[in-house]
């Protein structure tokens, strides 16, 4: 119940989520199933997926890319949420378009990664049967429209639209303990972690919100929100924005796969174009990842004048000024940008590897997205990072591939907070009518 004078409301919730994408949306889900929790999920935009579980390229991945060692979670998550999603999607008749996936090696020396591939999925839980490796010679024999030296197909990869998916997940929701409240900003400076308070706004209308624990899964906020708590201070972020070009409807429909390139620089967020068939069967090149300097800067550089600036002297200024020394980081930004300025750039960078692609098959931009990277004085995080206060849990660096590994991530989250005594005491989670998945598939 709302409290208050005034201008300024008064809410208390046992579980506050910050951050209405799909990590938001999943933890708000398992939440859910837990009985008697209060949770309320709040959200800066008029509905859930609105930024990047909207704007990507749309593709469940197998974790067959994912070094189990350095991406233990993210390739246990993947693994553990196809069958999920695969079932979520035939039971609400949601877009499921197995394309597959082709990573091609352009260069010789990418070879070797084409090995480590195919050992990873089995390491991370790929059947033998859901991917093959091709030499030079098979793969130009079966994909003559392609150029590299060799490649992998991930057979199971498929085209969804996560969009959809997440506003259907939060639809399947049924708990009258559960709030969303839209339209409404946190103030992380505002925050109170002793007294576990904080302050959120929408327009003129203040709420002052009461919390036993606060998940922060805010995805470009999340670094501003972990600061204000006291945590992840040495970290920064930066923004990459990626383009997309959709494809003429009746060209190139003998490449069946979504296209990939092993990347050149791994250490760095940025990527080579691929070619997608999305969950409609259109077919895409996209995206490049072109710094800019502010969150939602789905056009040009920043939103505001001063974006620039406070992005790059916003402490830590360390990890940023460190990249920004850095020649080949410099000099890659800068393709990046003239990919993102020019439908020519792009294409050229995509006839590399599809050599009868031409600019002329290219129409209008689609959807532009935009990677929320953290930074440390080492360079560029390669995993997420969980932190935990005794009044909250942080998500970092929550990226690709966060939207195919969501409903197990998440799931992780909560059977953690569970087992630690977060949540009360361990009570069976299969409970609720009207469930999309079960706890059990996750956690047997």
């Amino acid at each position: 119940m709302d409290s208050g004078n005034g201008n300024t409301v008064e809410r208390n919730y046992d579980i506050i989520v910050v951050g209405g994408g799909i990590l938001g949306v999943t933890l708000s889900y398992w939440l859910s199933t837990v009985p008697g929790l209060k949770i309320a999920l709040i959200e800066a935009s008029d509905d859930v997926a609105r930024h990047s579980s909207s704007r990507n390229t749309g593709v469940i991945h197998r974790p067959f890319y994912m070094n189990p060692e350095k991406k233990k979670l993210f390739a246990w998550a993947s693994q553990k949420s196809y069958g999920m999603w695969k079932s979520f999607a035939m039971s609400f008749n949601l877009p499921w378009n197995p394309t597959g996936t082709l990573e091609i090696a352009r260069r010789e020396e990418d070879l070797g990664r084409l090995d480590n591939f195919s050992r990873w999925a089995v390491q991370n839980g790929m059947e033998s049967s859901e991917f093959t490796v091709f030499n030079r010679s098979d793969m130009i024999s079966k994909y003559p429209f392609l150029r590299g030296h060799g490649a992998i197909l991930s057979r199971t990869d498929t085209s969804v639209d996560f969009g959809i998916f997440t506003r259907s997940i939060f639809k399947s929701i049924k708990n009258d303990d559960f709030t969303f409240i839209p339209d409404t900003s946190v103030e992380a400076e505002s925050i109170d972690t002793n007294r576990s308070i904080l302050m959120a706004s929408n327009g003129k209308r203040k709420m002052r919100i009461g919390f036993h624990h606060l998940i922060n899964a805010a995805g470009s906020d999340s670094l501003n929100i972990a600061h204000a708590m006291g945590l992840a201070l040495d970290k920064a972020m930066l923004h990459f924005r990626g383009d997309y070009w959709k494809v003429a409807n009746n060209k190139l429909r003998e490449i069946e796969n979504n296209i990939y390139t092993i990347p050149e620089h791994p250490e760095f967020p940025f990527l080579d174009p691929h070619f997608i068939v999305r969950h409609d069967n259109s077919r895409q090149i996209g995206p490049n990842a072109a710094p800019v300097f502010s969150p939602y800067a789905y056009e040009g550089i920043s939103e505001r004048l001063l974006d620039p600036f406070r992005t790059l002297f916003e402490k830590p200024v360390i990890p940023k000024l460190k990249l920004f020394l850095n020649h080949e980081f410099l000099s890659l930004a800068g393709s990046e940008w003239k990919s993102s300025l020019s439908k020519k750039k792009m294409g050229l960078r995509v006839k590399a590897f599809i050599p009868k692609f031409s600019i002329d098959m290219l129409l209008d931009r689609g959807i532009a997205g935009i990677r929320h990277s953290v930074v440390d004085a080492k360079g560029f995080l390669e995993d997420s990072i969980i932190l935990n206060a005794s009044n909250s849990t942080h998500i970092l660096n929550y990226n690709s591939p966060g939207a195919t590994g969501a409903p197990a991530y998440s799931a992780h989250i909560v059977h953690d907070m569970l087992d630690s005594g977060l949540l009360g005491e361990r009570r069976d989670l299969d409970e609720q009518r009207g469930k999309i998945w079960k706890f059990e598939e996750v956690y047997p």
